[in-house]
């Protein structure tokens, strides 16, 4: 019986795979019937999703030069995502051609995810081509290195600050979703972010473990980015949030903490963040070891009013009730 099954479960799954990919090989929706783009169909599978829109795979590719997105005719299907994820990591770089995602009668929200990024260029200038609003990018299995003609680039200084390196990288974006997966370092530049507007940006799994490590870090460039977040969420494990992180990414609406954090400074939120979400797992820990924050943000908010939200899942114990009065008068 349990042979059946599994020859079943085989049989549907060889089924749904070549189902995806017929719909890329049989209809003019998805890829042009020419000669020429033959070789597109191989990278190129399609599934759908609700409410009659798609979701488009592009993977197993060597190189971005590989691709040859003319081939791809997307105006009469409703695409919300389109992932990259090639062979061996690859530079994003302006190889990659996205005029496929122009001039789509159905150009609403998109999700645009890279996996197995080796780095990113930083000259790249890519998105201004996607015209669907908003456009959100998401990023798996990668490192969060910068280059320039296929080599590391750690320049990062003001001089940069008015040129086009790092300044088209995110053009035209609304949300950045940075997962777990991904590998941070430490002097990152945050000309990334200049004169940027985000609706939000999550980063994922910030460590600062005995085992394990994955912090990111901003080069303090001591300068106004012009940068704007709607919503900043900060998933973290162990971790400190410092001025090295905080000071880039502070001109935020709401500040999102999720997991379990260690210690914050407060410095870099004052006069910048209206509203905490504290979603940890270690309230209590955190509250007892951050004193010194809650008690800055009181002085703080004689001046402005902050909101703080607790975790309204976390099971609290009577005891930290008694350090209420370290939040008036902020709002709990």
């Amino acid at each position: 019986m349990k042979l059946i099954s599994l020859v079943i479960f085989i049989f549907l799954l060889k089924n749904f795979a070549h189902g995806q990919k017929e719909l890329v090989n049989n209809s003019n929706i998805f890829i042009l019937n020419a000669s020429k783009c033959l070789s597109m169909k191989r990278y190129m599978s399609v599934s759908e999703g609700i409410t009659n829109t798609w979701q488009l795979d592009i993977k197993y590719f060597r190189d971005f030069t590989h691709l040859n997105n003319n081939c791809i005719n997307l105006n009469q299907a409703r695409i919300y995502k389109v992932r990259f994820y090639s062979e061996h990591k690859l530079i994003l770089n302006n190889n990659l051609d996205l005029k496929f995602l122009q001039n789509n009668s159905f150009n609403k929200y998109l999700i645009i995810s890279f996996s197995n990024l080796k780095g990113i260029d930083s000259l790249l200038d890519i998105f201004k081509q996607v015209s669907y609003q908003p456009t959100s990018i998401s990023l798996y299995y990668s490192k969060l290195n910068f280059y320039l003609a296929e080599k590391k680039f750690d320049n990062c200084d003001n001089k940069l600050m008015d040129s086009n390196y790092y300044s088209k990288v995110f053009y035209n974006i609304d949300t950045i979703a940075i997962y777990g997966t991904c590998k941070y370092f430490k002097f990152t530049c945050p000309l990334v972010f200049k004169d940027k507007q985000f609706t939000e940006i999550y980063i994922g799994d910030l460590v600062d473990s005995f085992f394990y490590k994955n912090k990111l870090e901003f080069i303090d460039l001591n300068q106004n980015l012009n940068l704007s977040i709607k919503l900043l969420s900060l998933n973290v494990y162990r971790y400190n949030l410092d001025a090295k992180i905080l000071n880039t990414l502070k001109n935020s609406e709401v500040l999102n903490l999720i997991g379990l954090l260690k210690q914050i400074d407060p410095y870099p939120l004052i006069n910048n963040i209206d509203n905490i979400n504290m979603l940890i797992n270690n309230q209590l820990d955190f509250t007892f070891n951050n004193l010194f924050f809650f008690e800055k943000l009181n002085q703080y908010s004689t001046q402005k009013k902050l909101n703080i939200y607790l975790n309204s899942f976390y099971g609290y114990p009577d005891e930290i009730f008694v350090f209420i009065k370290l939040f008036v008068p902020i709002q709990i």
